[in-house]
């Protein structure tokens, strides 16, 4: 299980119900709505992609395989990004899938 984290040089505020966030490291800018929302808010409790899929999965109506895809393709989005980085260095889950 990899433990992500968000990256203090990001900035982040909610404007009209939605996240904005940017880099200040390299100018990187996201609108988080919906579920990426949730994801974002999550990551302030929920450090592994597992935690985060199970408080999903409890608020909405989602299969658990579909939730994590969704969730390591929001992870890997803001990893690429410098947004949020993974502490202990381990492979994200989706890398360690088998398809």
């Amino acid at each position: 299980m990899s433990s992500f984290h968000k990256n203090p040089n990001v900035l982040w505020t909610e404007i009209d119900g939605h996240v904005m966030i940017m880099s200040v490291d390299n100018g990187a800018y996201f609108e988080l709505v919906g579920v990426a929302d949730d994801i974002w808010r999550l990551l302030d409790t929920k450090n592994d992609e597992d935690a985060i899929v199970d408080a999903l999965v409890d608020r909405f109506d989602v299969e658990r395989e579909k939730c994590l895809l969704d969730v390591m393709a929001f992870l890997m989005k803001m990893l690429a990004s410098n947004i949020i980085f993974n502490r202990d260095g381990q492979e994200p889950l989706s890398e360690r899938l088998v398809i």
